[in-house]
């Protein structure tokens, strides 16, 4: 069998979201009244126009990618729920034939954490990994961004019902 791997790489990145996860520590003030944190992901590909000497950059919905491309994840989130989401977080993978934007993702009122390993564990930034030096010894230093499989926002602070909001991070296609 024949596999277009041109194909599959357009294709990927536009379905990360199916893959997007939530949690909320459940803790119930009331019985029956519990978080509803609902999640919609939008995923446009930048474009740049040059025009009267101008640079702009203007999004569009991610149809198609190819090499090059990047790609700009927008995650909505609202607390539909009766009571206050506590303890919640939101994981992301990064998709595959992409490489993470370092320094792309939003981080304003949440903490964020990158994986290294298909999100078994995370790791605030700055990400880090051990590497042999010359000496023969191990010694630490920054993760390429490219070796980044997931993305996480923590919110420190509960998500009281009916608060929304929106996170965002990009991805440069293969």
């Amino acid at each position: 069998m024949k596999l277009n791997i041109a194909f599959i790489f357009k294709i990927i990145p536009l379905l990360a979201f199916l893959f997007l996860s939530v949690h909320v520590m459940p803790v119930y003030a009331v019985e029956g009244l519990k978080p509803k944190l609902d999640l919609k992901t939008i995923a446009e590909k930048e474009i740049v126009r040059i025009a009267g000497g101008k640079e702009s950059v203007e999004r569009i919905p991610a149809k198609d990618s190819q090499s090059g491309d990047v790609i700009v994840y927008t995650v909505n989130y609202k607390n539909n729920g009766q009571t206050d989401a506590k303890d919640a977080f939101i994981t992301d993978p990064i998709p595959p034939g992409t490489c993470y934007i370092d320094g792309s993702a939003s981080t304003e009122g949440v903490l964020l954490a990158f994986s290294l390993d298909s999100g078994n564990t995370y790791q605030r930034p700055p990400v880090m990994i051990k590497k042999k030096g010359a000496d023969g010894k191990d010694s630490e230093v920054p993760a390429p961004p490219a070796s980044f499989t997931h993305i996480r926002w923590t919110f420190p602070k509960a998500l009281v019902s009916g608060q929304s909001g929106e996170l965002t991070f990009k991805v440069k296609v293969y």
